[in-house]
């Protein structure tokens, strides 16, 4: 269904000193020291992962982390679904793993529109997300899953993701109030997802011997 892909995107010398008001001598330190994710071109220039520049700004007092900040990416989220999904004993997931071209597109629309709407407190999951919900919902069915185990799996992957949410939150220092708002946001819209999902399901005929 998914594929473990790395969503980092880089940034250059100039990009991360104009974002944290430092001179690139202090950028080499702070990478010579290890403290900043960094690569080298072929062409020999360093760049930095711009998850951990963003984690090195201050806070805005009274205003929470963004995602980003905490370590949460689309890849991180999308490795938490595709382990709980790679831990189903159900034979249809055998498809989603085997044949996962269609299946993690849809995954990567509904992960990304989920992290923009836990960054955005009050947001509604987009059409596109819900969509790509109800036709994740339709090819489970196609493939013989009953409508049990798919909501059952949807149940454990969210479990996993609040845990995911809240242990981070816990790790960088946030309080009790935001680190459950993270979790009751992901309930509120992952409940969107999931109601989208059954009735793309139920929208695929019964045939004999599924």
């Amino acid at each position: 269904m998914i594929s473990n892909i790395e969503e980092e995107k880089w940034l250059s010398v100039g990009e991360v000193c104009d974002l944290l008001s430092v001179s690139p001598a202090t950028l080499r330190r702070w990478s010579g020291s290890g403290e900043l994710r960094t690569f080298t071109t072929p062409g020999g220039h360093r760049r930095f992962a711009r998850s951990a520049v963003l984690g090195l700004l201050p806070p805005v007092p009274g205003q929470r982390p963004r995602l980003e900040q905490l370590g949460v990416t689309p890849g991180r989220v999308l490795r938490v679904c595709e382990r709980e999904l790679a831990q189903s004993p159900e034979e249809w997931t055998a498809a989603a793993r085997e044949d996962g071209e269609q299946w993690r597109d849809l995954g990567v629309t509904m992960v990304e529109r989920l992290l923009s709407g836990l960054d955005a407190p009050g947001a509604q999951m987009g059409n596109d997300a819900v969509a790509a919900a109800g036709q994740l919902g339709a090819l489970a069915a196609s493939c013989g899953a009953s409508l049990d185990s798919v909501v059952a799996l949807c149940l454990r992957m969210r479990r996993a993701l609040i845990g995911e949410l809240t242990d981070l939150a816990r790790r960088h220092g946030l309080g009790t109030a935001a680190t459950c708002e993270f979790g009751l946001s992901a309930l509120r819209l992952t409940d969107d997802l999931l109601r989208r999902l059954i009735v793309g399901h139920q929208s695929v005929p019964v045939t004999a011997g599924m």
